[in-house]
């Protein structure tokens, strides 16, 4: 069994409070072992091997413990794909399930579960999501520029990946990071710098989301980095066809090819439009979420790759 990733709250009976969801019902038990049934196997918590008799490990479950010698014993002779029960929730997950729990308590007891259970990392990416989608919600959705300057996006979804991509992405990824197009904006964002480098950004042509710059360190120019950013908050991925057409409106508009990267940008990797378009995404293109923005995937393509030199 895995877990599938969830944010889905409200009623006791439906409330995940650490993005997990549990199956609907457990499989059906073909036989018994005299003396075990199901009511005899305890909520077990994920994190540990079954203990048995004798020390050893020998199930693959992911299970706490069943002390019970029969079903001790059942867990022993039963070989890792077997469709008996192997899998229960903790006491403490289960009680969040409690029909009578609402509001004020309900809330206090996710934070106190999440707190024991969780990671640094997996509260950082709920608070994340959370925020995320209190300002999809909102009429209007301001973002700040790498220059400081202020710039006004759609609201929903697409806008929040366009915000955090202006203000997190280039600034954890970009040297010196500028903003040349930004498609959501009715502001001309980023006309003034286009003109300076000698670049025609046509509105016409189907451009990207987001057109960010790295002007780099260097006085000559030699690390400038053009990024074209396509926001996925549903569709439309950077595949093989769409950065083949981003190069050649990216060269007539007097870009580099050398000096241009491509990024696809998602709400969050678990969620269905990142599931959808992971196998359309281009080779020599890169992923970034919002709900990790330290983290990057990277499509490296060639064919004479060395994993000891990647790392």
């Amino acid at each position: 069994m895995r877990c599938r990733p969830s944010l889905v709250r409200g009623r006791a009976a439906q409330v995940n409070p650490g993005g997990f969801t549990t199956p609907a019902r457990r499989p059906s038990v073909p036989h018994r072992t005299a003396g075990c049934g199901k009511s005899s196997l305890r909520p077990l918590m994920a994190g540990s091997s079954p203990s048995l008799p004798d020390g050893s490990n020998p199930s693959a479950a992911i299970v706490q413990s069943a002390s019970d010698v029969q079903c001790s014993r059942l867990l022993k002779t039963t070989p890792v794909t077997t469709p008996l029960p192997k899998y229960a929730m903790s006491k403490a997950f289960a009680a969040l399930f409690n029909v009578d729990l609402i509001g004020d308590d309900l809330e206090a007891l996710i934070r106190s579960w999440q707190n024991s259970h969780l990671n640094a990392a997996a509260l950082s990416r709920i608070r994340l999501l959370g925020a995320h989608a209190t300002a999809a919600a909102s009429d209007q959705i301001t973002a700040t520029l790498p220059n400081s300057g202020l710039v006004m996006l759609e609201s929903g979804p697409s806008g929040v990946i366009g915000k955090a991509v202006i203000e997190q992405f280039a600034r954890k990824f970009l040297k010196t990071p500028a903003v040349l197009w930004l498609s959501q904006s009715g502001e001309k964002v980023g006309i003034d710098l286009a003109s300076r480098l000698k670049l025609k950004i046509d509105p016409s042509k189907t451009l990207p989301d987001v057109i960010l710059v790295d002007l780099g360190t260097k006085t000559d120019g030699s690390d400038m980095l053009f990024v074209f950013i396509e926001i996925v908050a549903s569709d439309g991925p950077i595949n093989s066809m769409r950065k083949q057409k981003l190069t050649e409106i990216a060269i007539e508009a007097g870009f580099s090819a050398q000096n241009l990267a491509f990024v696809t940008a998602f709400q969050d990797r678990s969620a269905a439009p990142f599931k959808k378009a992971m196998s359309e995404l281009a080779w020599g293109t890169y992923a970034w979420f919002c709900s990790e923005p330290d983290n990057l995937i990277e499509l490296r393509d060639g064919s004479s790759i060395i994993l000891s030199e990647l790392l």
